[in-house]
């Protein structure tokens, strides 16, 4: 008898943490995450046409080059755009120019002031930053390009929505279909993270493919390579500096990186090349990865990621000025390209 209700007390009681699970459950379970996702995309994306004017960031002033005074010309996606991040001080080509402006005798002699030109694009690849370059050169004047590379840019995905698109709907089909989707909350919780682990997985498959599967996956980092190589060549001609900058996929920033190889392979590239790089991943080793995206279902860097971002590129940035001036100077009754 005691042994009887010593059960029937453990199904109560494991009844009530269900009825308790299942109700805590339905208050966070809102909506399914993908679609909370696709209205985060939506608003971000909005934003861009206010943020953005002739073809920058902030926009830039038209006057120009005054005495003591150097440029700096971003190119990249919406990583450098900064997606997500509302206030443009926020955003490493702000953080960037205030850091390269507010340190005495860091720069070279005779300069002044850094200006820095973001001609982030979203959902652009390199060929796209060929022509930026072509516009925005007469206009910035810059002595110095910084492409950053973000290791999307090596893929033929220019939005996430592209990858991201035909797999939310195979869930959400297969989700409509399952009456305990539809009926349990508790089993939304476990099939939405199971599936995010998925997701996740296959994102990094998709990479693995586009930079080491067969020449039709690779064909888009075998482009960018080509790309990468006409901009440094079309930045010296125009009389300013070239360097590359490797943005890393924000996610699992300890020692194991699963895009560190990726990230070496795009840096081996530009030694071959000649062209100087930095790889921003030891910046973020150590962070916790979360922490430093728009959201829970935005993986943009947000304004703390772009601070990390800035500190590190700050010493790169100043030391190609440096070799730009240098080379300027040793260049000095050479006529200066025209843009």
């Amino acid at each position: 008898m005691r042994r009887g209700r010593e059960l029937a007390l453990a199904a109560a009681t494991a009844l009530a943490c269900l009825f308790a699970g299942e109700g805590a459950a339905r208050w966070l379970h809102q909506r399914p995450w993908y679609d909370q996702l696709l209205d985060e995309q939506a608003r971000a994306e909005g934003y861009v046409h206010e943020a953005t004017r002739e073809g920058l960031r902030g926009g830039f002033p038209r006057e120009a080059k005054a005495a003591g005074e150097r440029r700096i010309l971003l190119l990249g996606d919406s990583v450098t755009f900064g997606m997500g991040v509302l206030d443009d001080a926020d955003t490493f080509a702000r953080r960037l120019e205030a850091q390269l402006g507010g340190e005495p005798g860091a720069l070279p002699a005779g300069v002044t002031r850094v200006r820095v030109a973001n001609a982030g694009q979203v959902g652009s690849l390199t060929g796209d930053w060929l022509a930026t370059l072509r516009e925005q050169a007469p206009r910035v004047d810059p002595d110095l390009v910084l492409a950053v590379f973000f290791l999307r840019d090596g893929t033929s995905m220019r939005l996430m929505r592209d990858f991201f698109g035909p797999i939310r709907d195979e869930i959400a089909a297969r989700n409509r279909a399952s009456w305990l989707y539809r009926h349990l909350a508790l089993f939304r919780v476990f099939r939405d993270r199971s599936d995010r682990l998925a997701v996740s997985e296959r994102y990094l498959a998709r990479f693995e493919r586009a930079y080491r599967g067969t020449r039709e996956e690779t064909a888009e980092w075998r482009r960018a390579q080509r790309n990468l190589a006409r901009l440094a060549t079309r930045a010296r001609r125009a009389g300013a500096g070239f360097g590359l900058v490797i943005f890393p996929v924000l996610v699992e920033l300890g020692a194991e990186h699963p895009f560190a190889a990726i990230g070496k392979a795009v840096a081996d590239f530009a030694a071959t090349r000649g062209i100087p790089s930095l790889d921003l991943l030891p910046a973020f080793r150590g962070q916790d990865a979360a922490a430093l995206w728009v959201s829970a279902f935005d993986q943009h860097p947000n304004a703390r990621a772009h601070a990390i971002a800035a500190h590190a590129l700050a010493p790169f940035a100043r030391a190609l000025l440096r070799d730009a001036a240098g080379a300027a100077g040793a260049g000095a009754t050479q006529p200066r390209a025209r843009r």
